[in-house]
């Protein structure tokens, strides 16, 4: 069995900058959870992404900033927990000129008045690997 030789860092840079979907878990106020796959864009160490206003990300991240961002290629997995923010005015802006150049989207779908513009900042990043132990995955921290 090989295990992967590198540090936690380098394992979750890889993760972060070589995919650009990630599911993000957010939380009503009474704790009712939502998870959801989106695209995001790895800049300065912040994911950007948008989302639609009338999606329940959309609702839930307005009243309740704190949001989780998982991202798993094969065994490996990095968990990132932080808290969101809309961007408005020039950060919206300069948001969707980084998706633009690094999705290859048409920059007009981030400008719509239903598209909305996030930033997530981490506050806590966690790798992992799965293992196999007979029949059962396990995983190692």
């Amino acid at each position: 069995m090989k295990k992967y030789e590198k540090t936690e860092e380098d394992l979750a840079e890889k993760l972060i900058s070589s995919n650009s979907l990630c599911v993000l878990a957010t939380a009503s106020l009474n704790g009712k959870p939502e998870a959801a796959t989106i695209e995001y864009v790895y800049e300065g160490g912040d994911f950007y992404f948008v989302t639609k206003r009338g999606f329940v990300k959309y609702k839930n991240l307005k009243i309740n900033p704190k949001a989780s961002i998982v991202i798993t290629e094969g065994k490996n997995t990095v968990q990132i927990d932080g808290v969101v923010k809309e961007l408005k005015g020039d950060d919206a802006n300069m948001a969707s000129s980084i998706m633009t150049s690094k999705l290859g989207q048409d920059p007009k779908i981030y400008l719509g008045s239903e598209w909305k513009s996030f930033k997530f900042t981490p506050t806590e990043i966690r790798t992992g690997v799965f293992i196999k132990i007979s029949s059962r995955f396990q995983f190692e921290e």
